[in-house]
């Protein structure tokens, strides 16, 4: 019987926490999450503390134009 010397190697995994909520270093940790997700690694995001006020949105920013008025 021929044994396949390919081993599988396990997934990559990695964990991405933002625990600002500026959204300069928001935009940063999604950069690197779609940066490591394209390199075929699981990532998992976490907003603890003042990042959770980064995936908030008031409603005055939803009616706002095109040029932010």
């Amino acid at each position: 019987m021929h044994k396949n010397n390919e081993s599988k190697q396990p997934p990559h995994k990695a964990t991405v926490m933002l625990v600002s909520g500026e959204l300069d270093k928001a935009v940063l940790v999604f950069e690197i999450a779609v940066g490591m997700q394209a390199m075929d690694t699981d990532v998992k995001m976490w907003f603890v503390l003042y990042g959770v006020n980064c995936l908030k949105c008031s409603s005055s920013r939803l009616h706002r134009g095109v040029l932010g008025i």
